[in-house]
């Protein structure tokens, strides 16, 4: 018993197999046959062709969702009625067709399935750059036989053959899904990225996209570990150099069109560079600081980090050395023989360095020539030290021998290093310039490695003028202006005191220090006149009149040298 309000369709051409569609009811009515003439002669049914049957009441069908309700065969049989005569619907018809999910799939490995998908979602099995980027379970292909008997039909209907972006897309969300293992994702995200794709929406769209959001890409962080992370948390294997301490990095290369999509042509922040900078210094590795030195000249961002940059080792000199701005040099316009004893507090700065970054490096603070706080702020660092060792022996000579040409350096800043490796302020050093053992002796000797003609330069004096200042008493004089000539002061004093009063003035010594019995010698020795505190004293290194009292505030005292 049929409804009242059932519909009647007369089906010609014999057309199996028939829908079940609810409130429709099919009647065969061959051209020839007196059904169909009787069906149009009391209107009871509409006789339709295989055209309009599937334009009018299959595809309807499908659209609504009445096709759930077929059997898998039955759907299958459908599916292949309506891709048999697809060429035979009007335009609009076979663009429907398109969007219906009529297409019956398979796993990638080969089992089949009673699922049905849109042509677009399913690849073609035969192209095997798209089939190894997809996981054997996945129900991505076409039935093998649909496929075979229907592949003009299916092509037509958007089965993928080339990698587009509604595929990178369908395979963001597939490898970010957490559903397979990391390291299978890996190796076909690697290949994905690889691929040539062809990109047809603006670069905008894919701001909040599966590509952008879902953790899928490959990365691999400084320390080498491997982890799945999404276009926002990592950037690209080119920037490497530029980020890699702060952000994980891709594992392979991509192009500029995957990474404008992926978001990576944005600047990146001005604290990634710096700690990238510190990076590249600390693991010495000079294209890493180069890299980022070119990258910001490129986008213009040295105005906002150059206070940072000079408080920053950023200068490459050689040698795995990086120097401050203010401690590198020109490499053409200063003397690198004396720089390059001052390392690694000073240096030039390396010339093919020089030649990428020249302007920069002026910028933020690269001079032609060292002035004198360099040479102090050297002292300064040193000084803090313990005890200078190894190579810091050269350069605290090195920074005397510039001193002693350079005039404006205040020699009361200055600091000499002595010969047990202390730095001692320039007016407490002596050198020693007589050879003779000094048993006893105090004072603070400057190292021997010091050049003579430096320490005279600055004013040092030896173990003579030493000797003579403390035998005349001049350490109320100034130091580098003695006051009297010491020639002046002798001579007076022996015009004061002849040599026949000097007996009494010994006796008179020894009465005040309250002596008890006063001693005289006359020495025959003749002494040898080498290493004299003045080479004229020679003339009295020959037989002498001593005299010495027990009181103990006196040695022996000469009182006459008898000339040869």
């Amino acid at each position: 018993m049929q409804a009242s309000n059932d519909v009647f369709i007369g089906l010609l051409e014999g057309v199996s197999p028939v829908p079940d569609v609810p409130g429709t009811q099919f009647l065969l009515a061959e051209y020839d046959s007196p059904s169909r003439k009787l069906l149009e002669f009391l209107r009871i049914a509409k006789c339709v062709s295989r055209k309009v049957l599937i334009q009018d009441v299959v595809i309807p069908a499908w659209r609504k969702g009445q096709s759930n309700a077929w059997s898998g065969l039955r759907k299958a049989h459908m599916s292949k009625f309506i891709l048999d005569h697809l060429s035979s619907l009007d335009p609009a018809h076979q663009m429907d067709v398109k969007k219906l999910p009529m297409v019956l799939v398979s796993r990638l490995d080969g089992k089949p399935t009673l699922k049905f998908s849109i042509a677009s979602n399913l690849i073609d099995r035969s192209k095997l750059d798209l089939a190894r980027l997809c996981f054997d379970d996945e129900e991505v292909v076409p039935n093998h036989h649909f496929f075979q008997n229907c592949k003009m039909q299916l092509d037509f209907c958007g089965l993928k053959c080339s990698l587009d972006e509604d595929f990178v897309e369908n395979r963001a969300r597939c490898y970010g899904s957490g559903q397979y293992p990391p390291l299978e994702v890996r190796s076909r995200a690697e290949m994905l990225l690889t691929e040539k794709c062809t990109w047809t929406s603006p670069v905008t769209k894919w701001k909040m996209s599966s590509l952008r959001s879902l953790p899928w890409l490959p990365t691999c962080d400084v320390h080498g570990n491997f982890a799945l992370k999404s276009a926002k948390d990592c950037r690209s294997h080119g920037d490497g150099l530029l980020c890699s301490s702060q952000l994980p990095i891709v594992t392979v290369a991509t192009t500029q069109e995957w990474e404008e999509r992926l978001g990576w042509i944005t600047v990146l922040p001005n604290y990634i560079l710096l700690a990238q900078i510190k990076f590249g210094i600390e693991t010495k590795d000079q294209k890493i600081v180069s890299a980022v030195l070119t990258y910001i000249t490129r986008n213009d961002l040295l105005k906002s980090l150059r206070a940072e940059l000079k408080k920053v080792h950023c200068v490459f000199a050689g040698n795995d050395l990086f120097l401050l701005p203010s401690c590198a040099f020109h490499p053409d316009r200063s003397d690198r023989t004396n720089l390059e004893r001052l390392q690694p507090y000073i240096g030039v700065v390396e010339n093919k360095f020089w030649e990428k970054h020249e302007r920069l490096l002026m910028d933020i603070g690269v001079r032609e020539h060292p002035v004198s706080s360099n040479l102090l702020d050297i002292q300064a660092i040193l000084g803090g030290k313990p005890r200078i060792g190894g190579s810091d022996v050269r350069v605290a000579i090195e920074v005397l021998n510039l001193v002693s040409h350079d005039k404006s350096v205040p020699l009361e800043s200055l600091k000499v290093i002595t010969e047990d490796y202390k730095l001692v302020p320039l007016a407490e050093v002596i050198y020693d310039d007589l050879g003779t053992p000094r048993t006893g002796e105090e004072g603070n000797f400057a190292h021997p490695d010091i050049p003579r003609q430096t320490l005279h330069a600055l004013h040092v004096d030896g173990r003579r003028q030493a000797h003579l200042n403390r035998m005349f008493d001049f350490s109320n004089a100034s130091r580098f202006h003695q006051a009297e000539d010491p020639k002046i002061r002798i001579n007076d004093t022996l015009e004061r005191y002849p040599v026949e009063t000097t007996f009494r003035e010994y006796l008179a010594n020894a009465d005040d220090a309250k002596a008890s019995e006063v001693n005289w010698l006359l020495d025959d020795t003749q002494y040898q006149g080498r290493n004299l505190i003045a080479p004229s004293m020679k003339h009295f290194q020959g037989p002498a009149l001593l005299v010495h009292n027990n009181s103990g505030n006196t040695n022996y005292n000469v009182i006459v040298s008898f000339n040869e």
